[in-house]
């Protein structure tokens, strides 16, 4: 059973940036290199996307005793 693809321009346009990215760049670079990449490239195929957000890290610190000695912070 074959499956119709949902959004399939778009879908088709997505992979042609991801290719796009891949040829440009090549192998090797570390992750948050092709995602910045990728957003130039969707930028500039004028496909509308929200960047990927950045989680804010937690760190515990040593003196909460409820947690092994470290307070919820973040």
């Amino acid at each position: 059973m074959v499956e119709e693809i949902l959004y399939k321009e778009l879908s088709y346009k997505v992979i042609g940036v991801a290719i796009e990215v891949h040829k440009t760049l090549g192998p090797g670079f570390l992750e948050r290199i092709y995602q910045k990449a990728f957003e130039i490239e969707l930028e500039m195929q004028k496909i509308p996307f929200k960047a990927q957000k950045r989680p804010s890290p937690t760190y515990i610190l040593p003196s909460d005793t409820s947690r092994r000695g470290g307070v919820r912070r973040g």
